[in-house]
């Protein structure tokens, strides 16, 4: 959460620790104007998965590799 202190907004894909939410509201009560964006697990991990495709396909070159692309399952703006 050090990095928090310093940046505009966090990008987060699980909140882990159950004091996160409150930590950014305090922040904000603090005139500090911290955001934090909450994206679902899945994509978090989908920008990863990009170069594994190539990097499994080398390893087990008779195995076909594909990426397939989740995206994004909720918005809420």
């Amino acid at each position: 959460m050090a990095a928090a202190l310093t940046s505009d907004v966090t990008l987060v894909s699980e909140a882990r620790e159950f004091d996160a939410f409150e930590f950014f509201r305090d922040c904000n009560e603090l005139g500090l104007k911290r955001g934090m964006i909450c994206i679902a697990h899945e994509q978090g991990e989908e920008y990863g998965m990009q170069p594994a495709e190539s990097w499994v396909g080398s390893i087990v070159p008779e195995v076909p590799v594909h990426y397939i692309e989740t995206g994004e399952a909720f918005w809420v703006p």
